[in-house]
């Protein structure tokens, strides 16, 4: 995936820079003015085409001035291959001049790229290879110049429909609807923002909003730990059964639920430093190991994770459980693991106001064999008042270990161990 964002960055960039550049030389920026711009659309076909490789075509050319400068605008348009066949169509394009450049440094180059209704297929073969219209992604790229440059541009989306799929992981084809995309390119990074809507099965909406450094999309292999960028992410009215049905690559320990989350996430490079999530889900479904799934009214709260020097640590606040009608308090809790240069693994954990009973279902659903690895194989129950406890690991055996707190109800079952006790 690193070399598709990087050619489809080139070539989308490259298009609009050479496009627009192309086209107020042959055309003259003060004719975008002009009431008359119609009369050079045959022009304006010649420049694209010696600039992207695209025979384009369009059934109006038109002109003004936008916040962005001088605007040249193309409805219904077509985008050809040499060969006659259809790459793309657009209900319109517009290209704005950068105004304060032309003015300062006497370029012309552009302020804005909008394209507005779209339809677009992409797909990652088994291969790993990416399709886009069908085509390979190299095939929209092959004209671009090596080591050039990606030009401070913004780049706005309207009303795209996309149809993804990928096959190398077992996702099937699904669709999704750009209600708008704006990315803010400039030299050292790009800020982009999103309002996706997707199959009413899926979830109402996604909404995105980041900002990633320039190399991410042009050379990810400058990109070092150093090099910080962060990305949040909103969804709406969402269905988790039908998210977990669109692979088959895995079997999901989430069988079913709805509801809303919203995620941050950090990276340092491209390897995740902190994820952030704060979710509300109703009617949740958990598959358990070797026995039936465990339903739950609705659990909310927030957890998070982040990666350390020599491990990790996470948490979770303001979490609430509701079971067979009954809510329990607003629970929290930490976690802490580093690893140690001698191979062993030091944990510590934290909790308040938690039920063993209600947490223990996602532990078995989403880490049996950290928990195994651990020397865990039972199930507890009971409510935790307070807990401190910390452990030595070495070659997955317990060391030594101290547990401290107050508990109520206390019970572990360990039917493979014949461990059966409760106070």
């Amino acid at each position: 995936m690193s070399g598709f964002f990087n050619r489809l960055g080139t070539w989308l960039l490259r298009i609009a820079a050479g496009a627009v550049i192309l086209l107020a030389l042959l055309v003259g920026v003060a004719r975008l003015l002009l009431p008359e711009a119609p009369r050079f659309a045959d022009d304006v076909r010649r420049a694209a085409q010696q600039a992207t490789g695209f025979d384009i075509d369009f059934q109006l050319l038109s002109a003004g001035v936008s916040l962005y400068g001088p605007e040249l605008r193309l409805t219904d348009v077509t985008v050809n291959w040499p060969t006659g066949e259809q790459a793309f169509a657009a209900g319109e394009i517009s290209i704005a001049v950068d105004v304060v450049q032309l003015i300062t440094q006497q370029q012309v180059a552009p302020a804005l790229l909008h394209i507005e209704d779209l339809a677009a297929e992409l797909e990652i073969t088994a291969e790993g290879s990416v399709l886009l219209q069908g085509r390979p992604l190299e095939d929209f790229a092959a004209s671009a110049e090596p080591g050039q440059q990606l030009q401070a541009l913004r780049v706005s989306l309207e009303d795209v429909d996309v149809r993804f799929a990928d096959r190398q992981r077992g996702i099937a084809p699904v669709g999704m609807s750009v209600k708008y995309l704006l990315a803010d390119i400039d030299t050292a990074e790009v800020a982009v923002e999103a309002d996706i809507r997707l199959a009413a099965d899926l979830a109402e909406k996604i909404e995105i909003d980041g900002v990633a450094p320039i190399e991410l999309f042009a050379d990810r292999a400058a990109l070092t730990s150093a090099d910080r960028w962060s990305l949040s992410v909103n969804v709406d009215d969402f269905r988790l059964g039908s998210w977990m049905q669109l692979t088959d690559q895995f079997d999901s320990p989430v069988l079913d639920g709805e509801g809303a989350a919203s995620a941050e996430l950090e990276f340092a490079g491209i390897q995740p430093a902190a994820i952030r999530v704060d979710a509300d889900i109703s009617e949740l479904l958990l598959s358990q190991p070797g026995s039936d799934p465990v339903y739950y009214d609705s659990i909310s709260g927030e957890v998070s994770w982040k990666n350390e020097a020599a491990g990790w640590q996470a948490s979770g606040r303001d979490l609430r459980f509701v079971r067979d009608g009954q809510r329990r308090l607003d629970g929290q809790f930490r976690v802490n693991q580093r690893s140690n240069e001698d191979g062993s693994a030091n944990w510590s954990v934290s909790a308040e106001s938690l039920s063993l009973t209600d947490l223990m279902p996602f532990a078995t659903a989403l880490v049996a064999p950290q928990l195994q690895e651990a020397g865990i194989s039972g199930r507890a129950s009971g409510d935790i008042w307070r807990l401190q406890s910390d452990a030595e690991l070495v070659a997955g055996e317990l060391r030594e270990y101290s547990v401290e707190g107050d508990f109520e109800n206390l019970g572990y079952v360990d039917a493979e161990r014949g461990i059966n006790a409760r106070g």
